[in-house]
């Protein structure tokens, strides 16, 4: 066990902490940006079968 309180966090969770936020904000953007490009695709496809 380490002698700190668990309180205050290492900075090694700290980093890791961010990295994730950031990974997480990078993956919901992707994923906005296919639905916006999968949501054109099909406007484009409803357009031309009619």
């Amino acid at each position: 066990m380490m002698d700190q309180p668990p309180l205050v966090p290492n900075v090694s969770e700290v980093r890791y902490a961010k990295e994730q936020k950031a990974v997480r904000k990078r993956a919901d953007e992707e994923r906005k940006r296919n639905l916006a490009a999968e949501q054109r695709r099909k406007a484009l496809e409803t357009k031309q079968s009619k």
